[in-house]
């Protein structure tokens, strides 16, 4: 019962979230006339003339950049939680196989070549994601004694491979236009967000969070040790391999339209884990709705505490990284 009010709560709170979010900004929206607005859209009454810049802000630019900010925290905070079930380690995120280095690599190589089109930049970083991915995978399980360390340590490579390249990148851009482009997109943002990014986006995102879940018990024993898990029947290889394919196809997807978004995927799953214990039945939608929450949060911090936008990673970096150095004296005292 306890776990339901938590549940309800953090729904409502997120709903605040997204109403503040549709309503703070340089240009302020009262919340009398988006919901003005809100019900104009659904009964087809044309938009009064006082409420055309009000309803461009709110319904053109807000509501995709929302919605869009409640999808990534959503799956971020999903895979996140999936990758350190599977690898059994709570320090863990997606990042750790080099996803993010490839997209920002891949990111920078079509602004360099291709200049500031952002279908390119996201279609290159999706690819380039997707082949980091394979790439680990396919020197991490070589190993068939040991393919989780194999796995981290491949993970290490490819990170270092795409951050060299990225400094190439970084080194041959014009300094005036690419280079300041090619650094903004790699800190994430979701001020280039339009609805035909949702609609092509969300498709992607509900799917595998689906998959994700109806599979959800399977993390619960990959979870356990290994011989444990075999005992039960279960082919640990094969399905920690169909999760690492699906929560990087939901990051790859976030990070080739918002850019890099560093540290929700390590820091959602702990608070989840806080407030209803670490069975996955609960652990993923309060990961969805606490990555959401927390998303839309430093998204509209980003663009509300100064002039102009801050680069999101920069917000979550401030609090992940004091975040992470917690952990660590946390489990370095529980190992002792």
């Amino acid at each position: 019962m306890k776990k339901q009010k938590i549940f309800i709560i953090s729904f409502l709170i997120l709903i605040l979230c997204m109403i503040i979010s549709f309503s703070v900004g340089r240009y302020k929206i009262p919340i009398n006339t988006i919901f003005y607005i809100i019900k104009a859209k659904i009964t087809g009454q044309p938009i009064a003339e006082e409420f055309s810049a009000a309803y461009t802000a709110f319904w053109i630019i807000r509501v995709p950049r929302t919605i869009m900010a409640v999808m990534v925290g959503a799956v971020l905070g999903v895979a996140g939680t999936v990758f350190q079930g599977i690898f059994r380690n709570p320090l863990v995120s997606p990042d750790i196989l080099g996803i993010s280095q490839a997209a920002s690599f891949g990111a920078g190589a079509a602004i360099i070549c291709f200049g500031y089109s952002l279908v390119l930049i996201q279609s290159a970083a999706f690819i380039f994601s997707l082949l980091a991915i394979l790439f680990a995978l396919s020197i991490g399980l070589r190993n068939k004694k040991n393919s989780i360390t194999s796995l981290v340590i491949a993970g290490i490579v490819v990170s270092s491979l795409f951050s060299a390249g990225t400094s190439i990148l970084k080194y041959l851009a014009d300094p005036y236009s690419e280079l300041p482009a090619i650094e903004f997109w790699a800190m994430g943002a979701f001020n280039k967000i339009a609805w035909d990014d949702v609609m092509h986006s969300a498709p992607i995102f509900i799917i595998c969070i689906l998959i994700i879940y109806a599979l959800r018990w399977y993390i619960d024993i990959i979870s356990l040790e290994e011989e444990e898990a075999i005992s039960l029947g279960v082919n640990v290889k094969i399905m920690r391999i169909i999760f690492i394919l699906l929560s990087t196809f939901i990051t790859a997807t976030s990070i080739a339209y918002c850019g890099i978004i560093s540290w929700i995927s390590l820091i959602i799953p702990h608070v989840g884990r806080f407030l209803v214990g670490p069975e996955h039945k609960k652990l993923i939608p309060f990961s969805i709705l606490i990555g959401a929450i927390f998303t839309v949060l430093m998204d509209t911090m980003a663009r509300t505490i100064t002039a102009g936008e801050i680069p999101l990673s920069i917000i979550t970096s401030c609090i992940g990284a004091p975040f992470l150095g917690y952990l660590l004296i946390k489990y370095n005292k529980a190992i002792k």
